[in-house]
């Protein structure tokens, strides 16, 4: 009892013949060409990974540089600022001090010329 020939079989094996006379036979050539390509792409992945990699740390250290300047800006604004701050309370305690020194000359001027004409006047003999 042998099994009876199946017409699939024969349908698939006449076209993989039309395939195989159309494409031609993959020789040892083919595939060493195969194995090189696929040898190159694994180096480019492998250059790309490290290109990554090296950009990432790039990243990291120009993110940590930005941040610390931009704590040293912060910190510097915040001594101008406290400068600026003293200084303009220096600079009202020096003009509350120059406007009571002119006061008290003003008046001590007004003082002596009052009592000077006084005297002269006192001491005017006809």
């Amino acid at each position: 009892m042998l099994s009876r020939p199946d017409k699939r079989c024969a349908v698939l094996s006449a076209v993989g013949s039309v395939l195989k006379w159309f494409f031609g036979k993959v020789t040892l050539l083919d595939v060493e060409e195969i194995h090189k390509t696929v040898d190159k792409m694994h180096r480019t992945v492998g250059d790309n990974i490290h290109s990554v990699n090296h950009q990432m740390t790039y990243l990291k250290t120009l993110d940590s540089a930005a941040k610390f300047n931009t704590d040293t800006v912060e910190t510097l604004s915040e001594k101008v600022k406290d400068i600026m701050l003293d200084s303009n309370k220096w600079k009202d305690e020096t003009h509350i001090t120059i406007h009571w020194l002119n006061y008290t000359l003003y008046n001590q001027s007004n003082i002596f010329t009052y009592i000077r004409q006084s005297l002269l006047f006192w001491s005017y003999e006809p």
